[in-house]
């Protein structure tokens, strides 16, 4: 669909395409591609971190990772906390915890022991021998807490057996909070879900039982809420597409409770539990997550987003246009330094369907 809407109003620009002459020649306009230090790293409040401390490539060098391996293992990298104290990151591999078949089952890069503090001020340095220095400087925003969930089911679909039940609903939420006055406040939604228990038991005869809980599926309908669009312009609301982005700023709700629409359409759960084992009660739920984001992660969001699905990016692509770069907030224009601070709440399934 987002192809078929990028199309159209790609048209007026493609009827004027014959208009221009096709002569072409080899050109090499001589720009100037010293590898940079590029920078990438998300600090989150009371959590270590980890600095992702690369180079740039020309884009037809090759592919990294394959062609050449453009990860800096080397690099001197620091972080500095208000406090004056400066801290050495070191290089390390760590395996990751669950990776998909596609992943790399190793997190790469320079990891930080001390964590930030809401409202801190960190500065991440990288200096390489061979490719130059990279700063740049994050605030780690306050918390904007969620003050309540009010959720409700809409089209369920039950079906109920002695040891466990089937389910199928639209859960539909209101996320309740408030936003700080006299600040300018960026934000980003998350849902996450259980995933479930599984339990095996050995009966008398030899045989096995198993037990289980899970959300088999759901799909998030972000286009429910109307924060999530507000980057938008009314061209872009009629012919774009913003599935899978929910960050927004206060701009419209400054100083004042707002309630974010959550639907997740077409949820379906699962339960069998045939010992009737109380590990299973509450097994089952959904967090609502409100970030509040610096800066430079809400800026970062808005130009991805608008490289990918905006009208600029698109005219951009198609030779119509001026490119439209990634945010960038690192000294060599290279990456992005974010930070985040995260309010939760949990909203149990089993009680809904009672």
């Amino acid at each position: 669909m987002a192809i078929l809407r990028k199309s159209l109003y790609l048209l007026p620009a493609a009827l004027l395409l014959p208009l221009f002459t096709s002569c072409y020649e080899d050109f090499d306009p001589g720009i100037k591609t010293t590898p940079k230090v590029c920078l990438n790293a998300l600090l989150t409040a009371d959590s270590t971190f980890k600095v992702s401390v690369t180079r740039t490539w020309r884009y037809d060098s090759g592919d990294p990772g394959y062609d050449f391996d453009i990860i800096l293992k080397d690099a001197h990298v620091t972080a500095t906390f208000p406090d004056g104290k400066m801290v050495e990151l070191q290089y390390a591999e760590k395996d990751k915890y669950q990776p998909t078949p596609i992943e790399d089952p190793k997190e790469r890069g320079y990891f930080c022991t001390r964590a930030p503090k809401a409202g801190e001020t960190v500065t991440i340095r990288a200096t390489h021998q061979q490719y130059g220095e990279a700063e740049a400087t994050v605030t780690i925003p306050l918390p904007v807490e969620i003050e309540s969930v009010k959720p409700r089911l809409l089209n369920l679909y039950k079906e109920e057996t002695a040891n466990g039940l089937s389910a199928k609903f639209t859960l539909d939420m209101s996320v309740v909070f408030t936003d700080p006055a006299d600040s300018v406040d960026f934000y980003l939604f998350g849902l996450e879900h259980s995933h479930g228990l599984s339990k095996y038991y050995d009966e008398p005869d030899g045989s096995v039982t198993q037990g289980y809980a899970y959300i088999s599926s759901y799909n998030e309908n972000l286009s429910a809420e109307p924060l999530f669009h507000e980057h938008m312009s009314v061209l872009e609301t009629i012919f774009g597409e913003s599935y899978g982005y929910s960050m927004f700023s206060d701009r419209q709700i400054s100083g004042r409770q707002y309630g974010l629409h959550i639907v997740a359409e077409n949820t379906s759960i699962r339960i069998n539990n045939p010992k009737h084992d109380p590990d299973f009660d509450n097994v089952l739920y959904f967090d609502t997550q409100l970030m509040t984001i610096s800066d430079s992660y809400y800026y970062y969001l808005i130009s991805v987003w608008n490289h990918y699905e905006g009208i600029g990016g698109t005219l951009g692509d198609a030779g119509l246009g001026d490119p439209v770069w990634e945010h960038s907030n690192v000294s060599t224009g290279a990456g992005v330094v974010a930070a985040r601070n995260i309010s939760s709440r949990r909203v149990y399934l089993e009680p809904l369907l009672k």
